[in-house]
């Protein structure tokens, strides 16, 4: 089974694919990715943003970093039968900041 990662701030016990923001990539759905590549690039960049009092420079290396060309697949399970599909693993938490 391929682990899949989803980043957010909130926690969930269950997934409704029917909440959520209607203007995303592919609408309303449950997204997640490959891997934690996102993270990564925004740690390697956190001391060095907050060094340069976020310059505008060192902003658009990890804007540049971070478009979706850059980054791995994004999955996206629309209905309740696909989210049926994912089974959880541990959670880990991570804190930038």
């Amino acid at each position: 089974m391929k682990p899949l990662y989803r980043g957010t701030i909130y926690e969930f016990d269950n997934i409704d694919v029917s909440v959520g923001k209607g203007y995303k990539d592919f609408g309303k759905g449950f997204y997640a990715t490959a891997d934690a590549e996102t993270t990564t690039i925004i740690n390697e960049y956190y001391d060095e943003l907050e060094e340069s009092g976020y310059s505008d420079e060192i902003c658009e290396k990890v804007i540049a970093e971070l478009k979706p060309e850059n980054l791995p697949k994004q999955y996206f399970f629309r209905t309740p039968e696909a989210v049926k599909t994912l089974s959880f693993g541990k959670v880990k938490r991570q804190v930038i900041g």
